[in-house]
């Protein structure tokens, strides 16, 4: 059962589907109901993306689990799992876990989940701070900074083996994001779209987590472009250069000078894959180095202290 006419209990919305907080009839067990919008329930295709979301099982602890699949004369429902949570979105606003130390030690189960979804030919293609969810527990609302448990929630948008195109309708409304989407992406290069379109992703938001601003945001979105073909942010002053490595080389891309309306096609297409071969391959290659990173940081910043200087987590 869910509550549609409660606002409380809506968590988003968009022209394609609804998010609810619903609880199972036996057991009164809190989950998350997402309904496809009546008004698309007889659109082929937004019908089949919606069922194709249903469809993606990742059987791992960082991955929202699908529960169950229903219909009724007005639409279509996915049951998911219910955690106790805050988005990584929140923990900026809130400036928590934005030091090295606490970041890598939520990104490394993000990308433990996110090798497991790739070794499935699932590519997320969304990933963002509203998208990751670090639970705690409801009686002290308190997350386990040392062992973060986390999950990986909305897969409206993913790359399946089965190649399902994104369903259009809704993107004037909710499009796949500018700020936090590789180039190949913003660019519309969905052929080029691999792991290392999500490992950009990461990049992008470990760096705002890190310094609170949103690395390429603007009000225009023609700029929000033109930063992702050219802009490489560098090292804020307060950060371990190894750390920044890290993230440097999630991000790293070939920079694209000029309109791409008046690139040609395939010249961008080159640009854009030979920047994504200076990124890791996979995302046990980052793990693996933001672990040794938390073995030994290196040297500090040179200018400012280093955060592990002044916590004792």
């Amino acid at each position: 059962m869910f509550f549609p006419q409660d606002p409380e209990t809506i968590l988003s919305d968009s022209n394609f589907s609804y998010v609810f907080l619903g609880a199972r009839a036996k057991d009164g067990e809190r989950v998350i109901i997402k309904v496809l919008n009546p008004e698309l329930r007889e659109i082929k295709h937004a019908r089949v993306h919606f069922l194709l979301q249903a469809s993606i099982q990742i059987n791992h602890p960082g991955i929202i689990q699908n529960l169950d699949l229903a219909k009724d004369e007005h639409s279509y429902y996915i049951v998911q799992e219910f955690v106790h949570s805050a988005d990584i979105k929140t923990l900026i606003r809130l400036k928590q876990a934005n030091d090295e130390r606490l970041i890598s030690r939520i990104m490394i189960p993000v990308l433990d989940a996110l090798e497991k979804t790739h070794n499935q030919n699932i590519v997320h293609r969304n990933l963002k701070p509203s998208n990751i969810l670090v639970a705690f527990k409801p009686e002290t609302e308190t997350i386990n900074w040392k062992n973060p448990d986390i999950r990986i929630i909305d897969f409206d948008k993913a790359k399946t083996p089965d190649d399902m195109p994104l369903y259009r309708g809704d993107e004037k409304k909710q499009p796949i994001s500018l700020v936090y989407s590789a180039p190949e992406i913003v660019l519309n290069h969905e052929t080029l779209t691999d792991q290392r379109s999500d490992i950009y992703s990461l990049g992008v938001i470990i760096l705002e987590m890190f310094t609170g601003i949103p690395v390429f945001y603007d009000d225009n979105p023609a700029k929000i472009i033109s930063n992702q073909m050219i802009k490489i942010p560098s090292r804020p002053k307060k950060m371990y250069p190894k750390f920044y490595d890290i993230i440097a080389k999630a991000m790293a891309k070939n920079k694209i000078e000029g309109p791409p309306s008046k690139i040609p096609h395939q010249v961008i297409s080159e640009k854009l894959r030979e920047g994504m071969n200076l990124r890791y391959n996979t995302a046990a290659e980052m793990k693996s180095d933001i672990i040794d990173f938390l073995q030994d940081p290196g040297s500090p910043p040179k200018k400012g202290l280093g955060v592990f200087s002044k916590n004792s987590y």
